[in-house]
């Protein structure tokens, strides 16, 4: 060999970097991968058995982790209430399913808007000190709105429903029929007083007495029934219910039969939620 290649590998020895014993045998891709078919890959992501929740509707959102083998889980996040837009209602154990550690919680969104999941990191190792994290690829929720905002046609009232009066002859019969239950009915012995309506049993009555009601009239009287309701027992789902209801309130377009059904459903959700009646 001569001195000019006897120099070139003493050189070449010299730069050539030898790997650290701390080193893991596998390193994170930098975006997620497939699992099964690179083993240098751990894949974090959210699941949800919806991606187009009603306002206040209750899902599952799920964070999966899928580990090559020979890794193990070393730092799992906490995502507990309030959660970015989201509600945590329900936290599920961490467990493993089918190969990959999973954890399940209920969720609710209470805006009509688009959600994105926070940024979450989980943390692995495979042995020794060295722990390295890899980012949950998030998912993108879409929570439809009640109203439709390219409809600008304006809708007439409904039709006043007329009741025909009945002939005399049953008027009489109706009259002395009822002034013989009158009279029953005062001779009956006293039963025990009812318990009094709760504040939410009060509000679901107003709620369900404004149901033929033209669709404007309905969306009226579920707003001023949450706001009254949350003047005596405040919670935050009618705190949601009553931001959407003005916001709705003051939207360009006019509110229908269809819309204000909705909202009545959602005001009913958030009544149930704050009294659990």
């Amino acid at each position: 060999m001569s001195v000019v290649g006897l120099l070139f590998w003493i050189a070449l020895a010299q730069v050539t970097p030898s790997p650290s014993p701390t080193t893991p045998p596998f390193v994170p891709s930098p975006t997620p991968g497939d699992p099964v078919d690179s083993f240098d890959s751990v894949f974090a992501r959210f699941e949800a058995s919806t991606l187009t929740p009603l306002t206040g509707e209750p899902f599952t959102l799920s964070l999966v982790v899928s580990l090559p083998d020979g890794a193990f889980i070393a730092e799992w996040p906490l995502i507990e209430d309030p959660w970015g837009p989201f509600e945590i209602r329900e936290t599920g154990e961490i467990e493993r399913v089918d190969g990959d550690m999973r954890q399940d919680f209920t969720a609710v969104l209470w805006r009509p808007e688009d959600a994105l999941t926070l940024e979450t990191y989980v943390g692995y190792s495979a042995g020794g000190t060295d722990v390295r994290r890899v980012p949950v690829r998030e998912v993108f929720f879409s929570v439809p709105t009640v109203i439709d905002p390219e409809d600008e046609t304006l809708r007439p009232p409904l039709p006043p429903i007329f009741t025909p009066w009945p002939y005399p002859a049953l008027v009489v019969l109706v009259g002395i029929a009822a002034s013989l239950a009158l009279i029953a009915w005062t001779k009956r012995p006293k039963p025990a007083p009812a318990p009094l309506p709760t504040p939410g049993q009060l509000a679901l009555a107003k709620l369900k007495g404004a149901g033929k009601r033209p669709g404007d009239i309905q969306f009226q009287v579920a707003l001023a029934v949450l706001r009254n309701l949350q003047g005596q027992v405040p919670h935050d789902a009618l705190v949601a219910a009553i931001e959407t209801g003005e916001a709705l309130a003051y939207s360009e377009t006019p509110i229908d039969a269809n819309d204000a059904a909705l909202y009545v459903e959602l005001a009913a959700r958030a009544i149930r939620e704050a009294t659990r009646e």
